[in-house]
């Protein structure tokens, strides 16, 4: 027997008519009087090409044909109630005269009204109260390109507006966000309520004919990021004290008659674009410049190196390409160079730094760059004393040997780079008593001549067991393995370290069970351990004084210890993507500073129990462990299923065998030499990195450091 679809065809296309009709209906059409009053405005004008040298301009009044004015080109309504709210016609090959009477001025719904690049003959407003009806207008444009006409004598004048004046026609339009009339005859002062206008974020009166003084308090629009002012020759001001946070992008006053001072132009560290060519600016060219984090392309202009009296560079964070100007080298007054996060290339000669003795703060970090450096055995007396210097990503094949020299280094960062082979040892002495930060990650490192006090040992493709020579370093602070492909047992011969604070032995092949040492205390000063992402099977280790402990995705098998409990001045837990069994102990309720806890995807029956940080944790702490119930959790625990307080007591050590009843608060002395927290420049998103963040002045607490 056969089948024939054609009436289900049938029925699904009169479904699918019905369904389009439908939410065709549910728009509202556009109003009538609307609609009327584009045709009006369409029939007083003509089409001609030749008004605009756009080559993308399109005659867009020619698809007015269909009933619903808001799918005409050009036209967009509000959804809910079919007024017409913005007009762009823009370079609309239109050409003829606006009258103050024209139907356009009949929209008092519109927002956004743009007229930009057409040829409106001269057109003259009489009554600029027309466009002042539309009092719910965000965005104004009625500017001309300066590239329609050939020459400056053929700028043609869009709309030529006297009397009642420029600040009449903008008086009522208190909501504008958008301002574009350049190249219009204003002729006519700016008028000083215009600083009140708080939405505007771009003004273009570029060409205008105004005159007369420019109202300071413009600059200092909170939401103002686009100013162009140029060619209005009549046009005088000066600027006021700028503050750093100004959002100011775009500033252009050239062939203005501005004078003053300028120096806090510096002060704008959003600025990606400043002309101030043909002004009266007086004084001294600012010492700082920042315009980092922007979106600047292009390369590095050359005349910055004529800025002599320049201490402060920033170009961080843009697009940036080509070659670091060699020229830079003569700016000798300069302190801080930041070109990081850019998309530099080319070969640079360290020398030209060096040349530089004010310079101590230099980030060429995450470029494209390749280093020429020369042996500074000679030049030492010479050699600039860096406090910050980044260097990582920048294809370095060795350890520059003018490092040896550097005696105030703060934050060095080398990571990410091709240097292969072992650690000189001279590289441990690079500022050893004001190092806070020391980066070496991924590069092609083998071992070290001599044991060090700081290690950043993520990420270099370590293999094999911890190097043995680890104990000898008594000062060592913190000991970050992380993420590298060490396969050994837990190294509890580190137990005896007096200063160690922080310990990551995260994702590694670490195995067996965390245990204690044979000799000494075990970790006397140890606050933060995160051994994450390995197959340790068991705990029985002695540690005290714990603020962040990390033992998730492991192989971890038994119940949570009770005496977890009485780690006093614990604030992260995380035992997720473990085996763990049981319940859970009522006595982690007491740990009153606990902020993370993370007990997901193990085994875990029985209710959770509420009362101080745990009634501030989500299901996500609990998921995955479908034996658990009550709150945050949707399963509603039966009145069998209380805990057992007893059992919880006998299981206390079935997973650790923690020794918590010492806390040694003493760990300020010796000597401090540095932090790496990790692979800090280029793994933020780790989780343990993530905890430090929060404790952060609580690290540099433990770490005997200033915050």
């Amino acid at each position: 027997m056969e089948i024939s679809f054609f009436p289900f065809i049938l029925s699904l296309l009169q479904t699918t008519l019905i369904i389009t009709s439908f939410f065709h209906c549910a728009q509202p059409l556009c109003h009538s009087h609307e609609r009327s009053a584009f045709l009006q405005f369409k029939n007083s004008l003509v089409i001609d090409k030749s008004t605009s040298a756009d080559p993308l301009a399109y005659p867009k009044v020619e698809s007015w044909s269909r009933e619903d004015c808001c799918f005409w080109d050009g036209i967009q309504c509000d959804k809910q109630t079919g007024h017409v709210t913005e007009v762009d016609l823009s370079s609309s090959c239109l050409f003829g005269s606006i009258k103050s009477t024209s139907s356009l001025f009949h929209l008092t719904q519109l927002q956004s009204l743009n007229l930009a690049y057409n040829h409106f003959n001269y057109s003259q407003i009489p009554s600029a109260i027309e466009i002042s009806k539309l009092s719910k207008l965000l965005s104004l444009n009625l500017a001309l390109n300066v590239h329609v006409v050939d020459s400056p004598s053929d700028v043609i004048r869009l709309l030529e507006l006297k009397n009642p004046g420029f600040g009449f026609l903008l008086q009522n339009l208190t909501k504008l966000r958008q301002l574009a009339l350049s190249y219009v005859d204003i002729s006519s002062t700016v008028p000083y309520f215009l600083s009140n206008f708080s939405s505007l974020t771009s003004i273009y009166l570029r060409n205008c004919g105004l005159y007369g003084k420019f109202p300071e308090s413009i600059f200092q629009l909170p939401n103002l990021e686009f100013l162009s002012l140029a060619e209005n020759k009549e046009l005088t001001g000066s600027f006021p004290e700028f503050q750093s946070g100004s959002p100011l992008k775009e500033l252009s006053l050239w062939h203005t008659s501005f004078s003053g001072d300028f120096s806090s132009i510096g002060e704008l560290d959003s600025l990606d674009q400043l002309d101030l060519e043909g002004c009266k600016f007086s004084g001294l060219i600012p010492s700082s410049i920042g315009l980092g984090r922007n979106e600047l392309t292009g390369q590095i202009p050359p005349w910055l190196a004529n800025l002599t009296q320049l201490t402060y560079l920033g170009l961080e964070a843009n697009r940036l390409n080509g070659m670091v100007p060699r020229s830079f080298s003569g700016l000798k007054k300069l302190e801080t160079l930041y070109l990081n996060s850019n998309e530099l290339s080319g070969i640079v000669d360290f020398d030209m730094f060096l040349c530089m003795e004010n310079l101590i703060k230099l980030q060429l970090t995450d470029n494209n760059l390749s280093f020429l450096t020369t042996d500074t055995k000679n030049i030492n007396a010479t050699v600039p004393q860096f406090r910050i210097l980044g260097l990582a990503l920048c294809n370095l094949r060795n350890f520059p040997s003018f490092l040896s020299y550097q005696d105030n280094l703060m934050f060095l960062e080398l990571g990410a780079n091709k240097i292969y082979g072992q650690i000189p040892k001279w590289v441990w002495n690079i500022s050893s008593e004001t190092m806070v930060s020391f980066d070496l990650s991924n590069n092609f490192l083998t071992g070290f001549d001599q044991p060090p006090t700081v290690l950043p040992w993520v990420r270099l493709k370590f293999e094999g067991r911890i190097p043995p020579s680890l104990p000898s370093c008594m000062m060592l602070q913190v000991l970050n393995l992380g993420n590298n492909q060490l396969t050994d047992i837990f190294p509890s011969w580190l137990g005896p370290l007096p200063d160690l604070k922080l310990l990551v032995l995260r994702s590694n092949r670490f195995h067996g069970v965390i245990g204690k040492p044979l000799f000494g205390s075990a970790f006397p000063s140890l606050r933060f351990i995160d051994l994450s992402y390995n197959n340790f099977t068991e705990s029985t280790g002695s540690l005290q004084g714990l603020h962040v402990l990390n033992l998730s995705n492991n192989i971890l098998s038994g119940s949570i210890p009770s005496a977890l409990g009485n780690i006093s001045e614990l604030e992260s837990l995380d035992l997720s993507q473990n085996m763990i069994h049981g319940e859970i102990p009522h006595q982690l309720t007491q740990l009153t500073f606990l902020a993370v806890f993370d007990v997901s995807h193990n085994h875990l029956t029985g209710p959770i129990h509420q009362g101080n940080q745990f009634s501030t944790f989500d299901s996500s702490s609990y998921d995955g462990n479908l034996g658990l119930c009550g709150n945050p959790l949707p399963n509603k625990c039966g009145k069998s299923e209380s805990p057992a307080v007893e059992e919880e007591e006998k299981n206390s050590g079935s997973l650790f065998e923690f020794d918590w009843s010492t806390f040694l608060p003493g760990y300020g002395g010796g000597l401090i030499v540095g932090i790496v927290l990790g692979n800090i420049f280029f793994q933020k998103k780790e989780y343990w990195l993530e905890i430090v963040s929060k404790l952060g002045y609580k690290v540099a607490d433990w770490l005997s450091l200033p915050v």
